[in-house]
């Protein structure tokens, strides 16, 4: 390949990413020549290195991809333990890094293969030459292969075919997928996120350019050779690619043994329906987009309830509402595939709400992935993507039932007379004190659904004043009308016109008429309405109960109120520093200086006297005006602290929502392992920070997945060791000690402790030695390892090492703590801490070596003084005093997180004594400063993974203070144990 354009979309995202890559190769690899490196610094390596092997494969850049391939298999070689970092192997991967970069300076500059690459390459390989691999063995090995596809043929490396031999032995299925790059540029702006698509399903192994075809044409976009993927998946390939944007690709299944490769084709339908939203509601998406969001939320719990329940008609009725206010919201918003799809379940529902027939698994199936679909294409407007997921599974099943079903019948083309008589209505409503309204709304002539936007109305306008009566009637709405009339309304209530007009905006309406009908005065039962006149006095404004605000504009709020209480806290010290010195002044001395003055010395003129008189006068009104100051700022930190409160409260949401999310996942998983799951709930009334909570699911999805998957025995098990056969997860939050606890807890087998002592020996976390001398708790702390898992097989669910360590950070991330308890076969308790809000806190401020450091009030017990001499020594525990007859710690944290030592030399050793989840101890400190409401602000990258410090602030004299992680420094000190 000689040129190419450096232009192209393809290319320069490419170089972007890549080059990104390649900065965080460098970063990570000069941390470990300093002697910093870790397992995630290495997998971090290894996956930077396998993206750009991927992608460079896909665009045929085959030097690129020749030594990323190297690289890649010399860093999965140390993380593996097969190789170690030696200052020859860091000089070699420092070699490869600088290749890298020549090739895609090459690539940018529109050449590319043309730089000799053999020398690291060489370099690489004899690096790998010590490895456990024996060439004639791996040759030999190949001959175990099955028949492979032609245009494989001299294209597997040995590394290849031991992986492919390595993965079928350890139950994996291999699949080798064939694409045309044309295609996948036709569908995928971005080449780096669809490779990184098929990472996160399948595990690639290898990108095999198939064709060789010069990339000189003016779009890169026109080139057209195959390329083929070598991968490993637990799961069919079918299965695996659902999710991936290719239309058509081909498939082979590598088989051992001789087996011949079976061909499979994956086919899915080209989106061809889009998510358009009408121009003229794009204003209101966000608010649609939350509103439909917590409907479908609601579906799903109701759904959960109705399959429970299958005898309670209320959950059709509500599900029912649900999805018709689903179908009108998104028709109105003009989304038509989200609101068919809407519709037939909504028809689907109807059935069974009218025949009162029960519903079997076939049917919530169908009804579940309905939700799913909606709920997609909701994840798909948010990111303005307009192609609509393929939908055609759903109809298939939309087919079946709604043609074995006759359809809903919407004969009700004329409205039938209403039984009650409205006059008799409207007049006893007046006797009542009460005005009457009537509301008459005018579609546009062929509005399609207009049924369902009068519906709508209805349901806005009811939330705002009381509906005496409507013409048509919700229920008659529900039940469908081809050729509604006029929609009439009349009620009461005391809402402004304006008020109303706006709630009950939506497009095609051509005429609102608002009047009233009866004026709030006892009228003559004999009097005809239509005598009634009309005053011209306007109604009064109702308040409504809630608003929608953007949780962004609550941020900022939040943003200004912290920068609202540092401001504060400096007026504080600025108003204390000034009467302070005001309050040292006496004023009634100094009068009296002036009386002595002008008796002992005559000689001082009267002027200078006056002069001095006048100052003392003013001193006097400085600390009049010192008392108001001081008053006025107690008043100030008053009313501040009333908004801070406001603010954080408005950010306090309950937790029952997120939980109640849970329900299905935990019936879908039960099902998928053919497994009796309950969810059991409490403490859904518990609040927390909003920002928690979206950061929450994650974390808790993973718990939950893996107690269904690892924790909860099978039903046999479960009756054979004398439990229910039903397994039971329990949910639960409540406040603890000023923090919120949420815990996952199991009924099932518990944590198999020697088990996972086996894997660390494996893995080398720990020596035979360490683990000997460890508590059972200490062991299960290895759980959180990345890549750690005990699973003896790899599902769907769960097993692959990953998603424990994933819980473990989010949580860290958080400032919170992950507590494990199990009991065998009486199962096993995550109790996740978090604090209430990411954004202040409540401290003890405290000097330690001559820094400043803030203590989280909720976890100080007490301050004390002992003398130098009452502090012992006790093997095993270090430096401790005694208290109240109990033994506490002493944690220095110059030896624990490297502060300065302490400064102070006076006999008597003041410390702040520390309570939380684990062990009392205390903290030797220079001296106690004073209380402080503080605003948390996160460290830099640089300063992000220091351990016991969990954030800084800025205090009022503009000074800055270290926040101290209590549960940290306790892990630090047990470490140095």
């Amino acid at each position: 390949m000689k040129a190419l354009t450096p232009d192209s979309d393809v290319i320069i995202d490419f170089l972007d990413e890549s080059g990104k890559s390649i900065s965080k190769l460098n970063e990570s690899l000069l941390l470990i020549e300093n002697g910093k490196g870790s397992k995630k610094l290495v997998n971090d390596m290894f996956r930077a290195a396998h993206s750009i092997k991927g992608v460079s494969g896909m665009l045929n850049f085959n030097s690129i991809a020749k030594i990323t391939h190297s690289l890649e298999t010399v860093l999965d070689s140390i993380r593996n333990n097969e190789l170690d970092f030696s200052p020859k192997v860091i000089e070699t991967l420092f070699e490869t890094i600088d290749l890298l970069n020549v090739l895609l300076a090459e690539v940018a500059a529109g050449k590319s293969d043309e730089i000799n690459i053999s020398y690291v390459s060489d370099k690489l390989n004899g690096i790998l030459t010590n490895k456990d691999k024996d060439p004639l063995l791996l040759e030999h090995s190949q001959k175990e292969l099955g028949e492979i596809p032609d245009f494989l043929e001299g294209k597997l490396i040995l590394e290849d075919i031991f992986q492919i031999l390595c993965a079928k032995n350890s139950g994996k299925r291999v699949y080798v997928v064939k694409m045309s790059l044309k295609d996948v540029l036709a569908q995928n702006e971005d080449i780096v996120e669809f490779y990184n698509e098929i990472g996160r399903a399948v595990n690639v192994q290898a990108v095999i350019p198939l064709l060789k075809e010069d990339l000189t044409k003016e779009h890169i976009e026109e080139v057209d050779y195959q390329t083929a993927i070598l991968c490993f998946t637990s799961s069919d390939i079918r299965e695996a690619f659902k999710n991936i944007n290719i239309e058509h690709c081909e498939a082979w299944e590598i088989a051992i043994d001789g087996k011949s490769s079976p061909q499979i084709e994956i086919k899915k339908a080209k989106p061809n329906l889009l998510l358009d939203i009408n121009p003229e509601f794009q204003n209101i998406l966000p608010v649609w987009l939350s509103e439909t969001k917590e409907q479908l939320d609601k579906i799903d719990i109701k759904l959960v309830e109705w399959e429970e329940e299958p005898e309670n008609i209320s959950h059709i009725h509500e599900l029912f509402r649900l999805m018709h206010l689903i179908k009108g919201s998104s028709s109105c918003m003009g989304l038509s595939e989200f609101s068919r799809i809407a519709h037939n379940c909504e028809s689907i529902l109807s059935i069974f709400r009218e025949k009162f027939k029960k519903a079997d698994g076939k049917i919530f199936q169908v009804l579940y992935n309905s939700k799913d679909y909606l709920e997609e294409c909701v994840k798909k407007i948010e990111k303005n993507d307009k192609s609509a997921p393929d939908s055609s599974h759903l109809n298939e099943y939309f087919n079946i039932y709604l043609e074995e079903e006759p359809k809903v019948s919407k004969t009700c083309k004329t409205i039938e007379q209403t039984k009650i008589d409205n006059k008799s209505l409207i007049i006893e409503t007046a006797k009542k004190g009460k005005d009457v309204w009537q509301i008459t709304v005018k579609m546009l002539p062929n509005t399609l659904m207009a049924d369902i936007r009068y519906g709508i109305i209805l349901e806005k306008i009811k939330d705002i004043v009381e509906i005496i009566y409507s013409t048509p009637t919700l229920e008659q709405i529900e039940a469908g009308i081809e050729e509604p009339p006029d929609l009439e309304i009349v009620f009461t209530g005391n809402a402004q016109e304006s008020v109303i007009r706006n709630s009950i905006q939506v497009d095609m309406i051509e005429k609102i008429n608002i009047e009233k009908v009866a004026d709030a005065i006892t009228i003559p039962a004999t009097m005809p309405i239509d005598s009634i006149s009309i005053p011209q006095k306007q109604p009064t404004y109702v308040k409504t109960d809630t608003i929608r605000v953007d949780t962004n504009r609550i941020d900022d709020i939040m943003n200004m109120t912290g920068e609202l209480v540092v401001t504060k806290a400096r007026i504080s010290q600025l108003v204390e520093g000034i009467t302070s010195r005001l309050y040292g002044i006496d004023i009634i001395g100094l009068e009296s200086l002036i009386r002595i003055a002008k008796q002992v010395n005559q000689n001082i003129s009267d002027d200078r006297l006056r002069k001095i008189e006048h100052w003392i006068q003013d001193l006097k009104a400085l600390q009049e005006n010192a008392y108001g100051l001081r008053d006025a700022f107690l008043a100030l930190h008053k009313h501040t602290s009333m908004i801070q409160n406001v603010v954080i409260n408005m950010r306090m949401v309950p937790i029952g929502p997120l939980f109640q999310r849970f329900n299905r996942l935990v019936r879908d998983l039960g099902k998928e392992k053919k497994r009796e799951t309950r969810l059991i709930i409490t403490g859904e009334n518990t609040e927390l920070d909003k920002k928690l909570i979206d950061e929450l699911y994650d974390p808790l999805t993973h718990l939950i997945r893996n107690a269904v998957d690892h924790g909860l025995e099978s039903p046999e098990e479960r009756k054979h060791i004398g439990k229910s056969e039903a397994g039971t997860i329990f949910l639960s939050a409540f406040h603890e000690s000023g923090q919120v606890c949420i815990k996952i807890q199991d009924d099932g087998r518990g944590l198999n402790v020697n088990r996972i002592k086996e894997k660390a020996l494996e893995k080398g976390l720990v020596t035979k030695e360490q683990a000997d001398r460890m508590l059972d708790h200490e062991i299960i702390q290895y759980i959180f390892q990345p890549g750690f898992s005990t699973a003896e097989k790899v599902t769907n669910i769960s097993g692959r090492g990953v998603g424990m360590d994933i819980v473990k950070s989010k949580v860290n991330e958080l400032k919170g703590k992950v507590d494990i308890e199990s009991i065998p076969l009486r199962g096993t308790c995550f109790t996740i801490r978090l604090p209430l809000t990411l954004a202040m806190i409540k401290s003890l401020l405290v000097e330690i070596g001559g820094a400043r450091c803030a203590i989280p009030l909720e976890f100080v017990r007490e301050i004390l003084e002992k003398q130098v001499t009452e502090i012992k020594h006790i093997e095993g525990k270090g430096k401790v005093i005694f208290l109240r007859d109990n033994i506490i710690a002493l944690i220095y944290l110059s030896e624990t997180i490297y502060l300065d030592p302490l400064k102070s030399k006076d006999d008597l050793i003041q410390a702040v004594v520390i309570r939380g989840t684990g062990e009392t101890f205390a903290i030797p400190v220079d001296r106690i400063l004073w209380e402080e409401e503080i605003v948390i602000k996160g460290l830099p990258d640089e300063f992000s993974k220091v351990s016991g410090i969990s954030g800084a602030t800025i205090l009022g004299d503009g000074g800055i203070a270290l926040i101290l992680d209590v549960e940290a420094i306790r892990e630090a000190a047990k470490r140095r144990k």
